[in-house]
């Protein structure tokens, strides 16, 4: 009997000590059940992030793949607009040198139409010089046919030398104004005196 109580007792206890520890494993299956559901609610949250976060990544790459491309057509464009301005400088600076030739040549012809002006005054005074030089021979030899018959000896050789050097005179001119005609200038250095008669 005293053997028999032993053993209820023994059962009582460890009935009661099972009890207790499947209260405990109850506890702490709800604890771990809790803790899985707050890890699977993370985790739906992790991946909700991560598909947000990959959405935005996927966002951005394609606005960087836009940004790229774009920035491709541009730099098209910046080369294109590069090689029009080289050429743009190129057309410039060969207009800028047609227009400093054609200043040059405008600047060429003032000078040769001015020398021309002035060569042809030269060319009018020098055959207006031999005109009057022939009517002073005319004039002089008209005077010397009258003094045919008065003159003496001397004065005949001063008329003689004085017809001498106007008929000189005139043929110094008629070379000026052949040379001009033939040359287009003047010869500055013949420069003709002033018939007088002695």
């Amino acid at each position: 009997m005293a053997r028999l109580d032993t053993l209820v007792r023994r059962a009582v206890e460890t009935i009661a000590l099972l009890k207790r520890d499947k209260h405990e494993l109850s506890l702490r299956l709800v604890q771990l059940e809790e803790l899985l559901e707050q890890e699977r609610s993370n985790t739906r949250q992790r991946d909700k992030l991560f598909q947000s976060n990959k959405s935005e990544v996927d966002h951005f790459e394609g606005e960087l793949n836009d940004l790229k491309a774009e920035r491709q057509v541009q730099e098209g464009l910046i080369a294109e607009q590069t090689g029009t301005i080289a050429k743009l400088e190129e057309e410039l600076t060969a207009l800028a040198t047609r227009l400093a030739e054609t200043e040059q040549l405008a600047s060429t012809r003032d000078t040769i139409s001015a020398q021309k002006s002035e060569l042809e005054a030269k060319l009018l005074a020098a055959s207006n010089e031999r005109d009057e030089m022939r009517a002073r021979l005319y004039q002089v030899e008209r005077e010397a046919a009258g003094w045919v018959v008065t003159l003496n000896k001397d004065d005949a050789k001063k008329a003689e030398k004085a017809i001498e050097l106007i008929i000189k005179r005139i043929d110094q001119v008629e070379k000026r104004v052949g040379l001009s005609q033939k040359n287009g200038a003047v010869d500055a250095t013949v420069a003709p005196e002033i018939i007088t008669a002695d």
